[in-house]
């Protein structure tokens, strides 16, 4: 498994478990013991090292021993302050956790903007039933969290051409023309009256890909604008050309 973070920051781990109480070690330091949750859910935060981390989860159970091995290979970064040709940008924007995709690419996780980086403005992060069926896509987790009424997502990278993806899912089981919205990059309409349950239907994934040239020090600033309910966004790609 890979993840990235920024150097110092925490990372949860979640185990999934039937039994009465379980257990965690991360590089042979144990952590402790917690008992499921009514989804039968345990999660530690933790800090992981740069490189390879050894984690196993252990319960007992009628005098036996059960116990799960993985290894987590953490990429530990500074803090994005800015953006040179040849970076990529995957943000998983809704989750405070990274994702890997099918193809190996690790999505960050999402933060609040700030100067010299990248971030959302406006809305709070929402998350689907985990039992919701999400469709037309192989990465399936990245379409569980979304930033509910965001207003803009803004990068402060410089000049040049790149491409921008935009990943959306309606979350909610609503009619169509109950949630629309438009969306500007850079103050221009890059899409005009989207309507996630008309065009895909609920739990369905959609991208959007565009191309824009950044002069100056203008960065990259995508707006979110009401039509009718709340603007939704569960990940956002940035590639350099």
């Amino acid at each position: 498994l890979f993840r990235s973070g920024r150097q110092g920051s925490s990372s949860t781990i979640d185990v999934y478990a039937n039994v009465p109480k379980v257990s965690l070690s991360i590089n042979g330091t144990p952590l402790g013991s917690k008992t499921p949750d009514e989804i039968k859910k345990l999660t530690w935060t933790v800090l992981l090292r740069d490189g390879d981390n050894y984690i196993d989860a252990k319960a007992i159970v009628n005098g036996k021993t059960i116990a799960d091995h993985v290894v987590v290979h953490f990429a530990a970064t500074d803090a994005i302050t800015g953006f040179s040709p040849g970076n990529t940008l995957y943000v998983n924007v809704g989750a405070g956790t990274q994702y890997t995709d099918h193809e190996k690419d690790i999505w960050v996780d999402d933060q609040p903007y700030q100067k010299g980086s990248y971030g959302y403005t406006g809305g709070t992060p929402g998350m689907l039933n985990i039992k919701s069926l999400i469709t037309n896509t192989d990465d399936t987790p990245l379409f569980y969290t979304y930033q509910n009424g965001i207003k803009q997502y803004r990068a402060d990278m410089p000049q040049g051409n790149y491409e921008i993806g935009l990943c959306f899912v309606e979350p909610d089981r609503i009619k169509a023309g109950e949630r629309v919205f438009n969306v500007d990059i850079n103050q221009s309409r890059a899409i005009s009256n989207l309507d996630l349950a008309a065009v895909a239907g609920s739990g369905v994934a959609v991208k959007k890909k565009f191309i824009v040239k950044v002069t100056g020090d203008r960065g990259i600033t995508i707006s979110f604008i009401p039509v009718k309910g709340s603007p939704v966004l569960s990940g956002l790609s940035i590639n350099t050309l």
